[in-house]
């Protein structure tokens, strides 16, 4: 009761805050993945990128309340709670009563897990599902049942399902059952049941990468490019930062394609991720010593006091959350008392400690391979917290016993907090821009520019050289019509940045704004020779080659087809050439491009980057915008033809996908009144001024004459 009071004023603080609905880009993509499955997409449509079981919970929770950050949030607050009671129930079956008590009260008011659980991550529900698997397991050491067995196998394995590095407690599991059991027979037989257990989970998963995407990758292919973010020549061991041109902002896309040249063939998810933890396992090879160092300092990352983040600045949201700000608690402090309980329970304590301790040493062995954020260590802070709360009894018991070892024990704790607390390796120079980039991005979503401006400034001071923050102050400054200081800023990101694609798509876009279409040209080809996949590079470069006036109508189409090739139809391509030949007065390869757009699937959702972002291109609503675009210009043309049937049935379907399409419901009436459907027409225009009445285009329909001889 207590737990979930705290975290009810926690929720009602938070929602006051700016930061309430400024997500980052893991957040995002778990947030639009469950959606996406709320509405019906629950087979998917290729090999999972990430591990799916946060997102089906998520969904879940979706469908049952709706879509909202509060749903999310709450989902938290009870998957928070319930861990906090298995805190409670591993504590007092390892230790004791008392024991289990103060670990369920520390991990209630632990200021990085209150953080976590409320952030539309996975982590706080993987500290669950471990939590359960050990659970588990020690329910099968007190009734070693086969039932038992598959239990602890398919939690672990649920476990496994949200996030993969799980496997490696499922493999020491298997060893502990080798080692609990006496004949090889049995220990083959009970391997193979928690086996069975482990594949109820695993199995369905594999099974449908395999069908979906023809793709056998047993839970997901995030793993190869993870491995080779903390595996690299620029690795810093706290950030996604890879070799330029991908640096901090690196997309599935250029991961992809990267791979894909280098293998000369078009590649699956499962090998472009193997093509990448090829890379990581190459420069282990050819730099040991420099690799063994970086490993060496992730884990010291893992001990550390300092919260880190990829994407935001804890340190920064904590000063703004009285719960956080003000609260006592530490890793430094949990991991000072947490050695000495560690030595208690190795020495005094049974088979459960045991496997306690060993879970949380073998943890932190398996995250350094990759990279660290504070959040990958939160699964193992309810064991810590456990520890932590031993050794805080034992020092308690032995000051009031034997006040000799009560100061060497306190020595001890004093000490493992110093070592924790100190920083004795500084953070990467630059890593704050990041946090000022992710809020900066969220206001130029929100179309707040000169607020976005402020940010991008900010990342820019703490680090001049940081990839584009010179870019998106010029896309501010392009925005607001300051076109001569956007140019000056896209300039800036060239020499600093000269790779990165965008630069070049940015300036073809200025150049175009100021009627010089073939220096627009020129840098959207040299973009396009970087990220031929871009579709908005793709675009401006079409509106530049028909800006030139000089260019052929076959030629013309010759390019928008090898543009709608290489961004694999993208709708927004397609209704934009389109427009663009419309204006050029060739309705015939309009129609044919806005009928094209009608059947254009989405990228698939699993490596679509847009899906890390706020305004997410291929969300149903905007595709359902791009989809009545195309109806209603398809309607358009039928109208202008003297087609009036299709031009009605074109409309309407574009209100069905946008109903707020004024332009297709005054299409609609007019061909309606062409065709001779007079009460039709009026009961639609009567809808129509009824819920758009400030519209100006609705508003001249009643300076116009009314006829009734059918025609207009």
């Amino acid at each position: 009761f207590f737990a979930l009071i705290l975290r009810v004023i926690y929720l009602w603080l938070y929602q006051d805050l700016p930061l309430w609905d400024q997500l980052t880009v893991d957040n995002y993509y778990h947030h639009h993945w469950a959606e996406i499955i709320a509405r019906g997409n629950i087979i998917g449509d290729t090999t999972y990128f990430r591990a799916p079981f946060y997102a089906w919970l998520l969904c879940l929770a979706y469908s049952l309340f709706g879509v909202s950050l509060w749903t999310a949030r709450i989902l938290g607050l009870v998957v928070g709670l319930a861990s906090i009671a298995c805190t409670y129930y591993l504590g007092r079956r390892a230790f004791s009563h008392k024991t289990g008590t103060i670990a369920a009260i520390v991990h209630a008011i632990t200021p990085a897990i209150l953080y976590f659980e409320f952030e539309l991550l996975l982590d706080s529900t993987f500290t669950l599902l471990l939590q359960l698997s050990l659970l588990s397991l020690w329910s099968w050491f007190d009734n070693r049942t086969f039932g038992k067995l598959i239990v602890a196998g398919l939690i672990t394995g649920l476990a496994s399902v949200c996030r993969p590095t799980a496997l490696v407690w499922a493999a020491v599991i298997i060893l502990i059952l080798f080692i609990k059991t006496e004949t090889w027979s049995s220990r083959i037989k009970r391997a193979a049941i928690f086996g069975v257990g482990l594949s109820l989970a695993i199995g369905p998963v594999f099974l449908r990468n395999l069908i979906v995407a023809s793709d056998p990758v047993l839970i997901a292919s995030q793993g190869g490019i993870n491995f080779y973010i903390g595996n690299n020549e620029v690795a810093d061991g706290i950030s996604s930062r890879l070799p330029e041109p991908l640096g901090l902002n690196w997309r599935m896309r250029q991961v992809s394609n990267i791979a894909e040249k280098a293998s000369g063939a078009s590649l699956k998810p499962g090998e472009v991720s193997a093509y990448w933890a090829d890379r990581a396992f190459e420069w282990i090879a050819a730099n040991p010593g420099q690799a063994f160092s970086l490993y060496l300092e992730k884990l010291y990352r893992f001990l550390s006091d300092r919260e880190i983040s990829n994407n935001r600045e804890l340190s920064r949201f904590f000063g703004s959350m009285p719960l956080l700000k003000y609260n006592p608690i530490s890793f430094a402090i949990m991991f000072g008392f947490g050695m000495v309980g560690l030595f208690v329970g190795l020495f005094t304590g049974n088979i459960r400690t045991r496997t306690l301790i060993l879970l949380i040493l073998i943890y932190p062995l398996v995250v350094a391979l990759f990279f660290f954020s504070s959040r990958f260590r939160l699964p193992v802070l309810p064991f810590l917290i456990i520890l932590s709360s031993v050794g805080a009894l034992t020092l308690l018991d032995l000051f009031a016993t034997d006040i000799k070892k009560g100061v060497y024990t306190l020595g001890v704790i004093l000490g493992a907090w110093a070592f924790s607390y100190f920083p004795l390796i500084g953070l990467p120079s630059g890593s704050p821009a990041q946090d000022y980039m992710s809020r900066g991005i969220y206001y130029f979503s929100e179309n707040n520019y000169r607020e976005a401006l402020g940010y991008f400034y900010t990342a820019r001071m703490l680090d001049p050289l940081y990839p584009e923050a010179n870019l998106n102050i010029g896309a501010c400054y392009l925005r607001l019509g300051v076109v001569d200081s956007a140019r000056y800023y896209f300039e800036q990101e060239r020499a600093a940045n000269p790779n990165r694609y965008k630069t070049y798509t940015n300036l073809a876009s200025i150049h175009l704004l100021q009627g010089e279409p073939e220096e627009a040209v020129g840098y959207a080809r040299k973009a396009l020779e970087m990220a031929e996949w871009d579709v908005t590079t793709n675009m401006i470069l079409l509106r530049a080659l028909a800006a030139q006036g000089t260019i052929s109508p076959d030629s013309l189409s010759f390019e928008i087809n090898r543009a709608v090739s290489r961004t694999s139809n993208d709708i927004y391509l397609l209704n934009d050439a389109a427009s663009l030949m419309l204006s050029r007065g060739d309705t015939a390869m309009a129609e044919t491009l806005f009928q094209r757009s009608l059947h254009s699937d989405p990228p698939p959702f699993e490596t679509d980057d847009g899906a890390f972002d706020r305004n997410w291109a291929n969300h149903y609503s905007r595709r359902n915008t791009q989809i009545a675009q195309a109806h209603y210009h398809l309607g358009l043309l039928a109208g202008l033809s003297g087609r009036y049937h299709p031009a009605i049935s074109h409309n309407r379907k574009a209100i069905e996908h946008d109903s707020g399409f004024v332009e297709a419901y005054l299409n609609l009436i007019n061909a309606n009144r062409l065709v001779g459907k007079f009460e039709e027409a009026d009961s639609i225009l009567s809808i129509v001024k009824r819920r758009f009445p400030d519209n100006p285009l609705v508003r001249q329909l009643d300076r116009l004459p009314q006829q009734k001889n059918g025609t207009e």
